[in-house]
């Protein structure tokens, strides 16, 4: 399994504007601290497994789909929420950041994680026990 080629434009796009947006520094502190505990929480969820180990590439698929992909769709319907929520709350900003943040993203983005589970089929194989969904 691997990295399609959509995914790596869409995470040369998405750091091109993290990068753009705070800074390199700022881009790079903030990777080291989103990716490394997600890293030691995969490996450690994933070393307490008895009888079957997943294997590295699928969990390396699933998380890309979870961190770019998802985050990348995410915020495009996000965004489209959120001017729906605006135009429906009558132009009342407050009440629209309030409606996206409680009902649409997460609904949104809860909506493309688990999408490669069905996309891909090595990583659908994988998913046959309970810890699998953790």
């Amino acid at each position: 399994m691997e990295i399609t080629k959509i995914q790596w434009i869409m995470i040369v796009i998405l750091t091109l504007m993290l990068v753009a947006y705070a800074g390199f520094v700022a881009f790079v502190i903030a990777a080291i601290l989103s990716f490394g505990p997600a890293y030691l929480y995969l490996k450690s969820i994933r070393n307490t497994e008895k009888t079957e180990k997943e294997p590295w590439s699928a969990l390396w698929t699933t998380f890309v789909w979870g961190s770019v992909s998802g985050v990348f769709y995410s915020m495009l319907f996000n965004d489209a929420g959120a001017g729906i929520a605006y135009i429906y709350s009558g132009n009342n900003e407050d009440f629209a950041f309030l409606m996206l943040a409680v009902v649409v993203a997460p609904f949104v983005e809860e909506f493309f994680k688990p999408l490669v589970l069905f996309r891909n089929v090595s990583v659908k194989r994988e998913i046959n026990e309970v810890e699998d969904g953790i």
